[in-house]
Protein backbone atom coordinates (compact mmCIF):
# COMPACT_ATOMS: atom_id res chain seq x y z
CA UNK A 1 0.00 0.00 0.00
CA UNK A 2 1.15 3.46 -0.90
CA UNK A 3 1.86 6.84 2.02
CA UNK A 4 -1.01 8.34 2.03
CA UNK A 5 1.07 11.43 2.37
CA UNK A 6 3.43 13.49 -0.42
CA UNK A 7 4.44 15.83 2.62
CA UNK A 8 4.80 16.49 6.33
CA UNK A 9 2.23 19.27 6.05
CA UNK A 10 -0.73 17.15 4.49
CA UNK A 11 0.15 14.34 7.54
CA UNK A 12 0.77 17.36 10.10
CA UNK A 13 -3.15 18.81 9.60
CA UNK A 14 -4.20 15.28 9.54
CA UNK A 15 -2.75 14.63 13.14
CA UNK A 16 -3.78 17.52 14.54
CA UNK A 17 -7.48 17.25 13.50
CA UNK A 18 -7.21 13.43 15.18
CA UNK A 19 -5.99 15.05 18.23
CA UNK A 20 -9.06 17.77 18.15
CA UNK A 21 -11.50 15.26 17.67
CA UNK A 22 -10.12 13.25 20.21
CA UNK A 23 -10.23 16.17 22.58
CA UNK A 24 -13.59 17.60 21.51
CA UNK A 25 -15.17 13.94 23.40
CA UNK A 26 -14.61 14.56 26.81
CA UNK A 27 -16.28 11.57 27.55
CA UNK A 28 -14.34 9.30 25.60
CA UNK A 29 -11.07 10.12 27.14
CA UNK A 30 -9.30 6.99 28.57
CA UNK A 31 -6.50 6.41 31.47
CA UNK A 32 -3.79 5.59 28.29
CA UNK A 33 -4.97 7.37 25.30
CA UNK A 34 -2.32 6.80 22.23
CA UNK A 35 -2.00 8.21 18.76
CA UNK A 36 -1.87 5.37 16.51
CA UNK A 37 0.59 5.89 13.25
CA UNK A 38 -0.66 3.14 10.59
CA UNK A 39 3.04 2.87 8.88
CA UNK A 40 1.87 1.47 6.06
CA UNK A 41 -0.24 4.49 4.91
CA UNK A 42 1.06 6.97 7.75
CA UNK A 43 -2.83 7.42 8.82
CA UNK A 44 -3.27 8.95 12.69
CA UNK A 45 -6.14 7.37 14.72
CA UNK A 46 -6.58 7.65 18.04
CA UNK A 47 -7.58 5.23 20.74
CA UNK A 48 -9.05 5.79 23.92
CA UNK A 49 -7.08 2.70 25.85
CA UNK A 50 -4.54 0.97 23.66
CA UNK A 51 -2.92 -2.32 24.86
CA UNK A 52 -1.82 -3.47 21.56
CA UNK A 53 1.15 -1.35 21.01
CA UNK A 54 3.78 -4.19 21.99
CA UNK A 55 2.43 -6.75 19.41
CA UNK A 56 1.37 -4.37 16.44
CA UNK A 57 4.55 -4.06 14.08
CA UNK A 58 1.90 -2.06 11.57
CA UNK A 59 1.91 0.96 13.94
CA UNK A 60 3.63 3.20 15.32
CA UNK A 61 2.35 4.14 19.29
CA UNK A 62 2.52 7.47 21.04
CA UNK A 63 1.26 9.06 23.97
CA UNK A 64 -1.47 11.73 23.40
CA UNK A 65 -0.89 13.24 26.54
CA UNK A 66 2.85 13.55 25.65
CA UNK A 67 1.33 15.77 22.43
CA UNK A 68 -1.12 17.89 24.11
CA UNK A 69 -0.70 21.03 26.70
CA UNK A 70 -2.32 23.42 29.04
CA UNK A 71 -3.80 25.85 27.95
CA UNK A 72 -2.91 29.66 29.24
CA UNK A 73 -5.58 30.96 29.86
CA UNK A 74 -6.44 29.15 33.17
CA UNK A 75 -9.73 27.42 31.73
CA UNK A 76 -8.28 23.95 31.96
CA UNK A 77 -8.44 22.73 28.86
CA UNK A 78 -6.25 20.62 27.23
CA UNK A 79 -4.56 21.69 23.61
CA UNK A 80 -2.87 20.45 20.73
CA UNK A 81 1.37 21.02 21.52
CA UNK A 82 1.56 21.70 17.38
CA UNK A 83 5.58 21.86 18.42
CA UNK A 84 4.88 18.24 19.49
CA UNK A 85 3.49 17.11 17.07
CA UNK A 86 5.27 18.68 14.50
CA UNK A 87 8.14 16.96 15.65
CA UNK A 88 6.53 13.58 15.43
CA UNK A 89 5.42 14.07 11.99
CA UNK A 90 9.02 15.45 10.47
CA UNK A 91 10.49 12.07 11.98
CA UNK A 92 8.72 10.31 9.23
CA UNK A 93 9.50 12.63 6.54
CA UNK A 94 13.22 12.94 7.69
Amino acid sequence: MEKKYEDSAAMLADVIDTLEEYLSNEEAYGDNPQLRIDLSTLAPSADAESGDEGEDDKADYYNVMDLLEMSADGSGKWLVDRDAVGELVNEYFD
